[in-house]
């Protein structure tokens, strides 16, 4: 373990917030806010704070068969609302961190139209 910051992390949770923070820090200006969906790995909520941004969260939704997914209506309303700068979206077909059913989505298109 790694004190920093007053708190404890393993040396791979900061790698994967130094990875967040860069990025944000290209893409966005401190101030800038950053929807991701809830809920979400811890890693990204840190990396947006540290990257000076505000999070806004879109909830998953639980499909009839108990998969979870997008609520593509609620991002294009936070989107239009919260003036979002970023959306961080984990589409990877092995893992997906933040979804508490595991289920993986491999639908690239899914979020295309927003």
């Amino acid at each position: 373990m790694i004190k920093r910051s007053g708190s404890h992390a393993d040396r791979r949770s900061c790698y994967d917030q130094g990875v967040v923070v860069a990025t944000l820090r290209t893409l966005t200006e401190p101030g800038d806010t950053v929807l991701v969906h809830v809920p979400v790995y811890t890693g990204f909520i840190y990396g947006i704070a540290h990257a000076g941004c505000r999070m806004v969260g879109s909830p998953l939704i639980q499909d009839k068969d108990g998969s979870y997914r997008m609520d593509l209506e609620d991002m294009e309303r936070r989107i239009a609302k919260e003036h979002i700068k970023c959306v961080i979206m984990i589409l990877s077909p092995v893992l997906h961190v933040h979804q508490p059913g595991g289920s993986c989505r491999n639908k690239l298109s899914a979020g295309g139209h927003l």
